[in-house]
Protein backbone atom coordinates (compact mmCIF):
# COMPACT_ATOMS: atom_id res chain seq x y z
CA UNK A 1 0.00 0.00 0.00
CA UNK A 2 1.26 3.48 -0.84
CA UNK A 3 2.23 5.69 2.11
CA UNK A 4 -0.44 8.14 3.15
CA UNK A 5 -0.51 11.46 4.94
CA UNK A 6 -2.51 12.16 8.06
CA UNK A 7 -5.70 12.65 6.03
CA UNK A 8 -5.38 9.26 4.39
CA UNK A 9 -4.48 10.63 0.92
CA UNK A 10 -1.85 8.60 -0.91
CA UNK A 11 1.44 10.16 -1.88
CA UNK A 12 0.62 9.70 -5.52
CA UNK A 13 -2.51 11.81 -5.11
CA UNK A 14 -0.40 14.77 -3.99
CA UNK A 15 1.35 14.89 -7.32
CA UNK A 16 -0.14 17.35 -9.80
CA UNK A 17 -2.17 15.67 -12.48
CA UNK A 18 -0.63 15.77 -15.93
CA UNK A 19 -3.45 17.84 -17.39
CA UNK A 20 -2.93 20.53 -14.75
CA UNK A 21 0.63 21.01 -16.02
CA UNK A 22 -0.42 21.81 -19.58
CA UNK A 23 1.08 25.03 -20.93
CA UNK A 24 -2.47 26.02 -21.91
CA UNK A 25 -3.28 26.99 -18.31
CA UNK A 26 -0.47 29.57 -18.29
CA UNK A 27 -2.29 31.49 -21.03
CA UNK A 28 -3.65 34.89 -19.92
CA UNK A 29 -7.29 34.60 -18.84
CA UNK A 30 -8.91 36.59 -21.72
CA UNK A 31 -7.07 34.44 -24.29
CA UNK A 32 -7.82 31.25 -22.36
CA UNK A 33 -11.56 32.00 -22.32
CA UNK A 34 -11.57 32.63 -26.08
CA UNK A 35 -9.62 29.43 -26.73
CA UNK A 36 -11.90 27.22 -24.64
CA UNK A 37 -15.13 28.77 -25.97
CA UNK A 38 -14.03 28.48 -29.62
CA UNK A 39 -12.85 24.88 -29.21
CA UNK A 40 -16.05 23.83 -27.43
CA UNK A 41 -18.26 25.55 -30.03
CA UNK A 42 -16.32 24.05 -32.94
CA UNK A 43 -16.56 20.56 -31.44
CA UNK A 44 -20.34 20.85 -31.09
CA UNK A 45 -20.78 22.33 -34.57
CA UNK A 46 -18.64 19.61 -36.17
CA UNK A 47 -20.56 16.79 -34.48
CA UNK A 48 -23.90 18.33 -35.47
CA UNK A 49 -22.77 18.95 -39.06
CA UNK A 50 -21.56 15.36 -39.43
CA UNK A 51 -24.76 13.95 -37.96
CA UNK A 52 -27.02 15.80 -40.39
CA UNK A 53 -24.76 15.61 -43.44
CA UNK A 54 -24.91 13.02 -46.20
CA UNK A 55 -21.76 11.50 -47.70
CA UNK A 56 -22.18 10.61 -51.36
CA UNK A 57 -19.63 8.67 -53.34
CA UNK A 58 -18.33 11.92 -54.85
CA UNK A 59 -17.92 13.38 -51.35
CA UNK A 60 -15.91 10.39 -50.15
CA UNK A 61 -13.76 10.50 -53.29
CA UNK A 62 -12.95 14.19 -52.89
CA UNK A 63 -12.31 13.72 -49.18
CA UNK A 64 -9.86 10.87 -49.85
CA UNK A 65 -8.06 12.79 -52.62
CA UNK A 66 -7.69 15.86 -50.40
CA UNK A 67 -6.26 13.71 -47.59
CA UNK A 68 -3.70 12.14 -49.96
CA UNK A 69 -2.69 15.45 -51.58
CA UNK A 70 -2.43 17.39 -48.32
CA UNK A 71 -0.55 14.59 -46.57
CA UNK A 72 1.87 14.19 -49.47
CA UNK A 73 2.59 17.91 -49.64
CA UNK A 74 2.99 18.16 -45.87
CA UNK A 75 5.64 15.46 -45.87
CA UNK A 76 7.42 16.77 -48.98
CA UNK A 77 7.33 20.43 -47.90
CA UNK A 78 7.93 19.87 -44.19
CA UNK A 79 11.50 21.17 -44.25
CA UNK A 80 10.65 24.31 -46.21
CA UNK A 81 7.70 25.15 -43.93
CA UNK A 82 9.74 24.65 -40.75
CA UNK A 83 12.47 26.87 -42.21
CA UNK A 84 9.89 29.58 -43.04
CA UNK A 85 8.63 29.58 -39.46
CA UNK A 86 12.16 29.60 -38.08
CA UNK A 87 13.03 32.66 -40.18
CA UNK A 88 9.86 34.53 -39.27
CA UNK A 89 10.31 37.49 -36.91
CA UNK A 90 6.64 38.40 -36.96
CA UNK A 91 4.74 38.64 -33.70
CA UNK A 92 1.51 37.88 -35.49
CA UNK A 93 0.11 35.14 -37.65
CA UNK A 94 1.72 33.62 -40.73
CA UNK A 95 0.26 32.49 -44.02
CA UNK A 96 0.06 28.71 -44.21
CA UNK A 97 -0.10 26.30 -47.18
CA UNK A 98 -2.84 24.28 -45.46
CA UNK A 99 -5.31 26.95 -46.59
CA UNK A 100 -5.12 25.42 -50.07
CA UNK A 101 -6.59 22.16 -48.86
CA UNK A 102 -8.90 23.52 -46.13
CA UNK A 103 -10.56 26.16 -48.30
CA UNK A 104 -10.83 23.69 -51.18
CA UNK A 105 -12.58 21.31 -48.77
CA UNK A 106 -14.94 24.11 -47.77
CA UNK A 107 -15.82 24.68 -51.43
CA UNK A 108 -16.32 21.03 -52.42
CA UNK A 109 -17.45 19.09 -49.33
CA UNK A 110 -20.52 19.28 -47.10
CA UNK A 111 -19.81 21.25 -43.89
CA UNK A 112 -19.38 18.22 -41.61
CA UNK A 113 -16.98 16.45 -43.96
CA UNK A 114 -15.05 19.65 -44.61
CA UNK A 115 -14.61 20.04 -40.83
CA UNK A 116 -13.58 16.39 -40.49
CA UNK A 117 -10.94 16.88 -43.18
CA UNK A 118 -9.42 19.81 -41.24
CA UNK A 119 -9.30 17.64 -38.12
CA UNK A 120 -7.46 14.89 -40.02
CA UNK A 121 -5.06 17.40 -41.59
CA UNK A 122 -4.14 19.05 -38.28
CA UNK A 123 -3.89 15.67 -36.60
CA UNK A 124 -1.16 14.87 -39.10
CA UNK A 125 0.41 18.27 -38.44
CA UNK A 126 0.50 17.53 -34.70
CA UNK A 127 2.20 14.18 -35.33
CA UNK A 128 4.85 15.87 -37.47
CA UNK A 129 5.42 18.54 -34.83
CA UNK A 130 5.94 15.87 -32.16
CA UNK A 131 8.34 14.09 -34.49
CA UNK A 132 10.51 17.22 -34.58
CA UNK A 133 10.01 17.84 -30.84
CA UNK A 134 8.55 21.25 -31.66
CA UNK A 135 4.97 20.52 -30.66
CA UNK A 136 2.81 23.17 -29.01
CA UNK A 137 -0.33 21.03 -28.81
CA UNK A 138 -2.61 23.70 -27.35
CA UNK A 139 -1.58 26.19 -30.06
CA UNK A 140 -2.06 23.71 -32.88
CA UNK A 141 -5.42 22.60 -31.51
CA UNK A 142 -6.69 26.18 -31.27
CA UNK A 143 -5.41 26.98 -34.77
CA UNK A 144 -7.18 23.86 -36.03
CA UNK A 145 -10.38 24.97 -34.28
CA UNK A 146 -10.30 28.38 -35.98
CA UNK A 147 -9.68 26.76 -39.37
CA UNK A 148 -12.52 24.29 -38.77
CA UNK A 149 -14.86 27.18 -37.96
CA UNK A 150 -13.73 29.14 -41.03
CA UNK A 151 -14.13 26.03 -43.21
CA UNK A 152 -17.58 25.29 -41.79
CA UNK A 153 -18.74 28.81 -42.64
CA UNK A 154 -17.19 28.67 -46.14
CA UNK A 155 -18.84 25.31 -46.77
CA UNK A 156 -22.19 26.57 -45.47
CA UNK A 157 -22.01 29.52 -47.88
CA UNK A 158 -21.22 27.32 -50.89
CA UNK A 159 -23.91 24.80 -49.89
CA UNK A 160 -26.45 27.63 -49.63
CA UNK A 161 -25.56 28.78 -53.15
CA UNK A 162 -25.49 25.24 -54.56
CA UNK A 163 -27.54 22.83 -52.38
CA UNK A 164 -26.66 19.92 -54.66
CA UNK A 165 -23.22 19.80 -53.05
CA UNK A 166 -21.26 20.56 -56.18
CA UNK A 167 -18.62 23.27 -56.40
CA UNK A 168 -20.65 26.44 -56.92
CA UNK A 169 -23.41 27.64 -59.14
CA UNK A 170 -22.24 29.41 -62.26
CA UNK A 171 -22.77 33.07 -63.01
CA UNK A 172 -23.29 35.87 -60.52
CA UNK A 173 -24.51 33.64 -57.64
CA UNK A 174 -21.39 31.50 -57.95
CA UNK A 175 -19.07 34.50 -57.99
CA UNK A 176 -20.79 36.02 -54.96
CA UNK A 177 -20.61 32.69 -53.15
CA UNK A 178 -16.89 32.31 -53.80
CA UNK A 179 -16.15 35.86 -52.70
CA UNK A 180 -18.28 35.50 -49.57
CA UNK A 181 -16.65 32.19 -48.66
CA UNK A 182 -13.16 33.59 -49.21
CA UNK A 183 -13.76 36.72 -47.13
CA UNK A 184 -15.41 34.71 -44.36
CA UNK A 185 -12.54 32.22 -44.27
CA UNK A 186 -9.91 34.94 -43.92
CA UNK A 187 -11.89 37.04 -41.45
CA UNK A 188 -12.84 34.23 -39.07
CA UNK A 189 -9.50 32.45 -39.03
CA UNK A 190 -7.24 35.49 -38.83
CA UNK A 191 -9.36 37.55 -36.43
CA UNK A 192 -9.63 34.80 -33.81
CA UNK A 193 -5.93 33.91 -33.94
CA UNK A 194 -4.87 37.58 -33.94
CA UNK A 195 -7.04 38.39 -30.92
CA UNK A 196 -5.52 35.54 -28.91
CA UNK A 197 -1.98 36.53 -29.95
CA UNK A 198 -2.70 40.08 -28.86
CA UNK A 199 -3.85 39.00 -25.39
CA UNK A 200 -0.89 36.62 -25.02
CA UNK A 201 1.95 38.82 -26.28
CA UNK A 202 0.50 42.30 -25.77
CA UNK A 203 2.27 44.01 -28.71
CA UNK A 204 2.23 47.78 -28.85
CA UNK A 205 -0.37 47.72 -31.65
CA UNK A 206 -3.07 45.17 -32.49
CA UNK A 207 -2.01 45.44 -36.14
CA UNK A 208 1.25 43.65 -35.37
CA UNK A 209 -0.71 40.58 -34.24
CA UNK A 210 -2.30 40.28 -37.69
CA UNK A 211 -0.91 39.06 -40.99
CA UNK A 212 1.84 41.25 -42.41
CA UNK A 213 1.39 42.70 -45.87
CA UNK A 214 3.54 40.00 -47.49
CA UNK A 215 1.81 37.20 -45.58
CA UNK A 216 -1.63 38.57 -46.45
CA UNK A 217 -0.67 38.58 -50.13
CA UNK A 218 0.57 35.01 -49.82
CA UNK A 219 -2.61 33.97 -47.99
CA UNK A 220 -4.83 35.43 -50.72
CA UNK A 221 -2.73 33.76 -53.43
CA UNK A 222 -3.01 30.47 -51.57
CA UNK A 223 -6.80 30.80 -51.35
CA UNK A 224 -7.02 31.57 -55.07
CA UNK A 225 -5.01 28.41 -55.67
CA UNK A 226 -7.51 26.62 -53.43
CA UNK A 227 -10.30 27.75 -55.76
CA UNK A 228 -8.46 26.20 -58.71
CA UNK A 229 -7.94 23.06 -56.65
CA UNK A 230 -11.66 22.90 -55.95
CA UNK A 231 -12.44 23.25 -59.66
CA UNK A 232 -10.07 20.39 -60.42
CA UNK A 233 -11.56 18.20 -57.69
CA UNK A 234 -15.06 18.61 -59.11
CA UNK A 235 -14.43 18.60 -62.84
CA UNK A 236 -11.02 16.99 -63.44
CA UNK A 237 -9.78 15.05 -60.39
CA UNK A 238 -6.88 13.53 -62.34
CA UNK A 239 -5.20 16.93 -62.77
CA UNK A 240 -5.65 17.93 -59.13
CA UNK A 241 -2.12 16.69 -58.21
CA UNK A 242 -0.69 19.42 -60.48
CA UNK A 243 -1.62 21.84 -57.71
CA UNK A 244 1.31 20.44 -55.73
CA UNK A 245 3.83 21.85 -58.20
CA UNK A 246 2.27 25.32 -58.12
CA UNK A 247 2.09 25.26 -54.32
CA UNK A 248 5.77 24.30 -54.03
CA UNK A 249 6.79 27.22 -56.27
CA UNK A 250 4.54 29.64 -54.37
CA UNK A 251 5.89 28.81 -50.93
CA UNK A 252 9.51 28.49 -52.01
CA UNK A 253 9.26 32.02 -53.43
CA UNK A 254 7.88 33.10 -50.03
CA UNK A 255 10.92 31.50 -48.40
CA UNK A 256 13.24 33.47 -50.69
CA UNK A 257 11.50 36.72 -49.69
CA UNK A 258 11.89 35.81 -46.03
CA UNK A 259 15.59 35.12 -46.54
CA UNK A 260 16.00 38.53 -48.17
CA UNK A 261 14.04 40.22 -45.39
CA UNK A 262 15.96 38.31 -42.72
CA UNK A 263 19.26 39.51 -44.20
CA UNK A 264 18.18 43.15 -43.91
CA UNK A 265 16.40 43.24 -40.53
CA UNK A 266 17.43 42.91 -36.91
CA UNK A 267 16.07 39.66 -35.46
CA UNK A 268 15.25 41.06 -32.01
CA UNK A 269 13.47 44.26 -32.99
CA UNK A 270 12.33 43.82 -36.58
CA UNK A 271 13.97 47.13 -37.53
CA UNK A 272 16.60 47.49 -40.21
CA UNK A 273 20.02 46.22 -39.23
CA UNK A 274 22.98 48.60 -39.37
CA UNK A 275 24.08 47.70 -42.91
CA UNK A 276 20.58 47.93 -44.41
CA UNK A 277 19.87 51.17 -42.56
CA UNK A 278 23.04 52.71 -43.97
CA UNK A 279 22.04 51.77 -47.54
CA UNK A 280 18.55 53.26 -47.14
CA UNK A 281 19.86 56.36 -45.36
CA UNK A 282 22.42 56.96 -48.12
CA UNK A 283 19.66 56.84 -50.76
CA UNK A 284 17.43 59.20 -48.79
CA UNK A 285 20.26 61.63 -48.13
CA UNK A 286 21.21 61.72 -51.82
CA UNK A 287 17.59 62.53 -52.65
CA UNK A 288 17.64 65.33 -50.07
CA UNK A 289 20.87 66.69 -51.52
CA UNK A 290 19.37 66.80 -55.01
CA UNK A 291 16.19 68.49 -53.81
CA UNK A 292 17.81 70.97 -51.44
CA UNK A 293 15.72 69.89 -48.46
CA UNK A 294 16.89 69.33 -44.91
CA UNK A 295 17.54 66.05 -43.13
CA UNK A 296 18.49 64.94 -39.63
CA UNK A 297 20.17 61.90 -38.08
CA UNK A 298 19.09 60.78 -34.61
CA UNK A 299 21.22 58.55 -32.37
CA UNK A 300 19.00 57.03 -29.67
CA UNK A 301 20.76 55.22 -26.82
CA UNK A 302 18.89 53.64 -23.89
CA UNK A 303 20.10 54.83 -20.49
CA UNK A 304 21.61 52.30 -18.07
CA UNK A 305 20.57 49.37 -20.28
CA UNK A 306 23.31 47.13 -18.91
CA UNK A 307 21.70 47.57 -15.51
CA UNK A 308 18.43 46.25 -16.95
CA UNK A 309 20.11 43.11 -18.28
CA UNK A 310 22.10 42.54 -15.08
CA UNK A 311 19.14 43.10 -12.76
CA UNK A 312 16.19 41.61 -14.64
CA UNK A 313 17.83 39.29 -17.17
CA UNK A 314 18.41 39.36 -20.89
CA UNK A 315 14.86 38.29 -21.72
CA UNK A 316 13.57 41.40 -19.98
CA UNK A 317 16.20 43.42 -21.86
CA UNK A 318 14.97 41.99 -25.16
CA UNK A 319 11.42 43.00 -24.24
CA UNK A 320 12.60 46.55 -23.60
CA UNK A 321 14.43 46.66 -26.94
CA UNK A 322 11.34 45.48 -28.83
CA UNK A 323 9.09 47.96 -27.05
CA UNK A 324 11.40 50.88 -27.82
CA UNK A 325 11.69 49.72 -31.44
CA UNK A 326 7.88 49.58 -31.69
CA UNK A 327 7.68 53.07 -30.20
CA UNK A 328 10.11 54.49 -32.74
CA UNK A 329 8.27 52.83 -35.62
CA UNK A 330 4.91 54.06 -34.32
CA UNK A 331 5.95 57.67 -33.64
CA UNK A 332 7.90 58.23 -36.86
CA UNK A 333 6.68 58.32 -40.44
CA UNK A 334 6.42 55.09 -42.39
CA UNK A 335 9.17 56.04 -44.85
CA UNK A 336 11.68 57.24 -42.23
CA UNK A 337 14.81 55.10 -42.06
CA UNK A 338 14.80 53.49 -38.59
CA UNK A 339 17.35 50.86 -37.57
CA UNK A 340 19.11 49.21 -34.70
CA UNK A 341 22.72 50.35 -34.76
CA UNK A 342 23.94 47.83 -32.21
CA UNK A 343 23.39 46.88 -28.59
CA UNK A 344 20.91 49.33 -27.09
CA UNK A 345 21.49 52.01 -29.74
CA UNK A 346 19.04 52.96 -32.49
CA UNK A 347 19.54 55.30 -35.43
CA UNK A 348 17.05 57.32 -37.50
CA UNK A 349 17.26 59.48 -40.60
CA UNK A 350 14.48 62.05 -41.05
CA UNK A 351 14.31 63.58 -44.53
CA UNK A 352 12.58 66.80 -45.45
CA UNK A 353 12.56 68.00 -41.83
CA UNK A 354 13.96 71.28 -40.51
CA UNK A 355 16.29 71.12 -37.47
CA UNK A 356 13.72 72.73 -35.14
CA UNK A 357 11.06 70.21 -36.22
CA UNK A 358 13.50 67.34 -35.76
CA UNK A 359 14.24 68.58 -32.24
CA UNK A 360 10.53 68.56 -31.41
CA UNK A 361 10.30 65.00 -32.72
CA UNK A 362 13.22 63.97 -30.50
CA UNK A 363 11.56 65.54 -27.46
CA UNK A 364 8.39 63.59 -28.21
CA UNK A 365 10.39 60.37 -28.54
CA UNK A 366 12.00 61.01 -25.14
CA UNK A 367 8.53 61.36 -23.63
CA UNK A 368 7.10 58.26 -25.34
CA UNK A 369 10.01 56.07 -24.25
CA UNK A 370 9.73 57.41 -20.71
CA UNK A 371 6.02 56.47 -20.67
CA UNK A 372 6.66 52.80 -21.53
CA UNK A 373 5.65 50.39 -18.78
CA UNK A 374 6.88 46.85 -18.12
CA UNK A 375 5.90 44.14 -15.67
CA UNK A 376 9.34 43.90 -14.03
CA UNK A 377 11.60 46.62 -15.38
CA UNK A 378 11.44 50.09 -13.86
CA UNK A 379 11.21 53.18 -16.04
CA UNK A 380 13.32 53.22 -19.19
CA UNK A 381 14.72 56.43 -20.64
CA UNK A 382 16.88 57.35 -23.62
CA UNK A 383 19.54 59.89 -24.53
CA UNK A 384 19.22 61.26 -28.07
CA UNK A 385 21.78 63.05 -30.19
CA UNK A 386 20.60 65.10 -33.17
CA UNK A 387 22.65 66.19 -36.18
CA UNK A 388 21.20 68.02 -39.17
CA UNK A 389 22.14 68.33 -42.84
CA UNK A 390 23.80 70.52 -44.02
CA UNK A 391 24.75 72.36 -40.81
CA UNK A 392 26.54 69.39 -39.20
CA UNK A 393 27.89 67.67 -42.28
CA UNK A 394 27.30 66.89 -45.93
CA UNK A 395 27.98 63.15 -45.74
CA UNK A 396 26.21 60.41 -43.81
CA UNK A 397 29.29 59.46 -41.79
CA UNK A 398 29.76 63.08 -40.74
CA UNK A 399 26.13 63.28 -39.56
CA UNK A 400 26.41 59.98 -37.67
CA UNK A 401 29.58 61.17 -35.94
CA UNK A 402 28.01 64.51 -34.98
CA UNK A 403 24.82 62.83 -33.70
CA UNK A 404 26.87 60.32 -31.72
CA UNK A 405 28.87 63.10 -30.05
CA UNK A 406 25.63 64.98 -29.25
CA UNK A 407 24.18 61.80 -27.74
CA UNK A 408 27.13 61.50 -25.36
CA UNK A 409 26.60 65.12 -24.34
CA UNK A 410 23.01 64.19 -23.52
CA UNK A 411 24.28 61.41 -21.26
CA UNK A 412 26.80 63.72 -19.62
CA UNK A 413 24.02 66.27 -19.12
CA UNK A 414 21.88 63.93 -17.02
CA UNK A 415 20.36 61.49 -19.57
CA UNK A 416 16.69 61.28 -20.59
CA UNK A 417 17.09 64.25 -22.93
CA UNK A 418 18.03 65.35 -26.44
CA UNK A 419 21.12 67.30 -27.32
CA UNK A 420 21.43 68.84 -30.80
CA UNK A 421 24.67 69.35 -32.65
CA UNK A 422 23.28 72.36 -34.53
CA UNK A 423 24.87 75.55 -33.25
CA UNK A 424 22.39 77.76 -31.45
CA UNK A 425 19.64 75.11 -31.31
CA UNK A 426 18.73 74.21 -27.75
CA UNK A 427 16.68 71.39 -26.34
Amino acid sequence: MAPTNGDGDSRTRSRPRRWTRWALWATPRPALVIILVVEAAVTILTVVALSVGHASGATLGRFALLVVLSGGYAEAGDRVERFRRYLSTSVGTMASPVAVWCFAAGLTLPPGWAALFVVVLYGHTLLRARRHESARPHRLIFTAATVVLATLVASAITTAVDPSGGLLAVGVPGAVGVLGALLAYIAINQSLVSIVIYFVRRPAKFRTAMLSGDDLTLEVATLVLALLTAEALVHSPLIAPLVLAVLVVLHRSSLVRQLERGASTDAKTGLLNAASWRQLAQRQLRRVQRGGDGASVLMVDLDHFKRVNDTYGHLAGDTVLRSVADTLARELRGHDAVGRFGGEEFVVLLDGVAPATALNICTRLNARIRELTFDDVHQVTASIGLASYPADGHHLDDLIEAADAAMYRAKDGGRDQTQPAVAGLTA
